[in-house]
C-alpha cells in the first residue's frame, strides 16, 4: 500500500466502495450539487469532525493530546505514540500532520536531532492572516459576486497591506448568517511574508483590512463586529520537485516504520478539503481492506505515471 494517501491501484473492492458512495446520495440530492461550485456548513467546517466524531461514538477520541514522538517497535512492529505524560500502541498509525510537524515528532533514536523524514521536513508552507469583517448595511459592496483575488503582479504601491484577496461572504454563502448586513474576510500575508520573521499582531491586520477595502470597493465605514486571526504556516506551497520528494518521503515512511505509518492531509496530494477527504479515504480503506498488505511502491508509481503519460500524451 502507499504510504501517501494518493497513488492507489483500481481493484474490485475500489469499484465496489464507489458503487456504495453513488447510493447514499438521492437523485435529488445529486441533482442540487450539480452545478454547486461552493457549500459551506452553518456551523463552520467543525461540522465534519463533529459529524465523524457522532458517528463513531464507541470510538476513544482523546481531544487535546499533543503528539510528541511516533517509534516503531522493533520486536513487534508496532507503533508507539508519545503524548504529554503517556503513551499508547497500535498495529498501524495514520498521521494527518503537515509534513513538517511531522518530521519533528519522528526523530532518529541515533541522534534526536535527525528525523527519519528528512523529505517532509522540506515542506514549505505560508502563513496567512485572515480578517472578518461585519457591517449592518446590506447594499454596502459595489459589486456583487464571490470575491477576488490579487494577483502577484500588482506593484506594492497598489498592495501596501500584502493582501490576498477578498471574500464577499454575505453574497458567496448566502443564508448563512441570521442577521441581515455585509460580511466580508480578507486574506493577507501568504508568500508576501516569506521573508517575515514577525507578523502584524490582530489589530494591525484589522487596519489593514480596513485599508484594503477602503482602497478597492471604497468602503470607509466602521465594521461592526470584526475578528482577526493568524495561521501560521497553514497553507503548503508545492513548489518544484513536489512529486518527487513524496517519492523519497514513501520510501522513508517504508523503511522507518515498516508500513505502519501512513500519511494524508493537505501537505502531500492537495490543499483543498475535497483533496484531503479523498486521500484519507484511500488510506483508510487500505488499511481497512488488508493492514498487513504493503504494495509495491514501483507498481503504483508505474500505474500513476502511465495514467498521466497517456492522459497528457502530445503535451509539451
Amino acid at each position: 500500500m502507499s504510504q501517501i494517501g494518493k497513488f492507489q491501484n483500481a481493484t474490485a473492492e475500489d469499484a465496489e466502495m464507489e458503487t456504495r458512495e453513488k447510493n447514499l446520495f438521492t437523485d435529488n440530492e445529486r441533482a442540487i450539487v450539480k452545478d454547486t461550485s461552493v457549500y459551506t456548513f452553518r456551523r463552520g467546517i467543525a461540522t465534519l469532525s463533529e459529524a465523524l466524531e457522532s458517528s463513531l461514538r464507541t470510538i476513544l477520541m482523546s481531544k487535546s493530546s499533543w503528539a510528541s514522538m511516533l517509534e516503531i517497535l522493533s520486536m513487534t512492529f508496532k507503533v508507539k505514540v508519545k503524548t504529554d505524560g503517556s503513551s499508547t500502541t497500535h498495529s498501524y498509525a495514520i498521521s494527518t500532520l503537515s509534513g513538517r510537524s511531522l518530521s519533528t515528532i519522528t526523530p532518529s533514536l541515533a541522534d534526536f536531532d535527525d528525523t527519519l523524514l528528512p523529505s517532509l521536513a522540506e515542506t514549505e508552507a505560508v502563513t496567512v492572516m485572515v480578517v472578518n469583517l461585519y457591517y449592518r448595511d446590506e447594499d454596502l459592496l459595489p459589486e456583487r459576486g464571490f470575491g477576488y483575488l490579487i494577483p502577484r503582479s500588482i506593484p506594492f504601491e497598489q498592495n501596501p497591506e500584502f493582501a490576498l484577496g477578498v471574500v464577499f461572504d454575505s453574497d458567496a454563502t448566502v443564508g448563512q448568517d441570521t442577521v441581515p448586513g455585509t460580511k466580508v474576510t480578507v486574506m493577507l500575508g501568504g508568500h508576501w511574508w516569506d521573508t517575515f520573521e514577525t507578523y502584524p499582531d490582530e489589530e494591525e491586520g484589522v487596519s489593514m483590512a480596513k485599508s484594503v477595502l477602503k482602497r478597492h470597493l471604497k468602503i470607509d465605514q466602521e465594521p461592526e463586529v470584526v475578528h482577526a486571526s493568524l495561521q501560521k504556516d497553514c497553507i503548503p506551497q508545492y513548489t518544484v520537485g513536489h512529486e518527487q520528494r513524496l517519492r523519497q518521503a514513501h520510501f522513508e515512511l517504508l523503511s522507518a516504520y515498516k508500513g505502519r505509518l501512513a500519511v494524508a492531509g493537505n501537505s502531500y496530494t492537495g490543499v483543498g478539503v475535497n483533496d484531503c477527504i479523498k486521500a484519507a479515504k484511500i488510506v483508510a480503506s487500505d488499511v481497512a481492506r488488508d493492514p498487513d498488505e504493503t504494495r509495491t511502491y514501483r507498481q503504483l508509481m508505474k500505474h500513476y505515471y502511465g495514467i498521466r503519460k497517456e492522459k497528457y500524451k502530445g503535451d509539451t
